[in-house]
């Protein structure tokens, strides 16, 4: 696992050290321009792409963003494009939302990325606290421009923000996404930030009352429980008739294996929500928890799972888990 961040002390801590032990850890809430003065932060610049012919110097209509503090490059874009330096970045906030923050840092050996987090209300579900974050980022790499995040996920290096990202956008949880090439890119980040806070006051209220549902919704029958875990961990797909048939055989037998694979994992899953898990009841949330510990903790695969838990299959089933006891809730509401 790398941190990716750019310097070692490339990134601000709010009392809570990482797990990679860089970065200046404050012992008291900061702001964000208090908290950028404490770290390692740069300065963008656009610059003019010209190529050199014959001794002439030539423009090619492209240009450069490059990290000014690091004299490095970054990436080639067009003549639109507008920086968002990461000051005006944590003025923004700190008119805006008014609240400390709880990560900022850079990422990427060029700074092609910074971020910067803040704690939401937490709340309780069967004595299990829910952690809430929003998250902004923003990208000078030419590719990713400003967005907002709704995350459960404290972001601390490039593996917890790739995390992040991927939970906020498969759960619904991307609030705005800005674009370099727009010219109201900064005014457009002041206005979101003056408008977040009741904004997330409602949606804070919203997972709190799906969570809630979750952990009222009784899953006591089989037959219940069997429809969401089929839904979960389906069999594949049957081969089309019209395969040649040496192919069709080659995938059916393929496909046995697969479908046995997903009747395991339904059965694990089910014994774990039956009495094997760790403090488990009979809900919607009972079984999110089973899930959560099956592909966490008990699931043995060849390949390592740190990774697959972050962002991958692992990470895909429990946001598919948590979307499909959702609305199996509240469509029973």
């Amino acid at each position: 696992m790398t941190a990716n961040l750019t310097t070692n002390n490339s990134i601000f801590l709010n009392r809570v050290p990482a797990w990679h032990n860089l970065g200046f850890v404050a012992n008291r809430d900061m702001s964000a321009t208090e908290a950028l003065s404490n770290i390692d932060s740069f300065e963008y610049a656009k610059i003019p792409l010209n190529v050199e012919i014959e001794g002439e110097s030539i423009e090619t209509g492209a240009w450069a963003i490059v990290n000014k503090t690091l004299k490095k490059f970054i990436s080639t874009v067009s003549g639109f494009y507008e920086i968002l330096q990461p000051l005006e970045i944590a003025e923004s906030f700190d008119n805006g939302i008014q609240k400390p923050v709880e990560t900022l840092g850079f990422l990427g050996k060029a700074g092609e990325k910074v971020f910067l987090s803040w704690k939401l209300p937490a709340f309780d579900v069967n004595g299990d606290e829910v952690e809430n974050y929003a998250l902004v980022s923003v990208g000078y790499d030419g590719k990713n421009g400003a967005s907002i995040h709704l995350t459960s996920v404290r972001v601390i290096c490039q593996n917890t923000f790739t995390q992040a990202i991927n939970e906020s956008e498969r759960n619904k949880g991307k609030i705005w996404t800005g674009r370099h090439n727009s010219k109201t890119l900064k005014e457009d980040l002041t206005e979101w930030f003056n408008h977040l806070p009741n904004l997330i006051a409602r949606k804070t209220e919203e997972n709190k009352y799906t969570f809630e549902s979750l952990d009222t919704y009784k899953i006591d029958d089989t037959a219940t429980l069997a429809n969401v875990l089929f839904n979960i961990y389906p069999d594949p797909k049957p081969v089309p008739d019209y395969y040649p048939p040496q192919i069709k055989a080659r995938k059916e037998a393929e496909r046995e294996l697969l479908a046995e694979k997903a009747k395991r994992d339904r059965l694990a899953v089910e014994n774990l929500f039956n009495g094997q898990g760790t403090a488990i009841n009979a809900t919607a949330w009972g079984l999110f928890n089973a899930i959560t510990e099956y592909e966490n903790y008990v699931r043995v695969e060849k390949k390592p799972a740190q990774e697959s838990i972050l962002w991958g299959n692992r990470a895909n089933t429990m946001l598919k888990t948590l979307n499909i006891l959702k609305d199996t809730c509240i469509s029973k509401k």
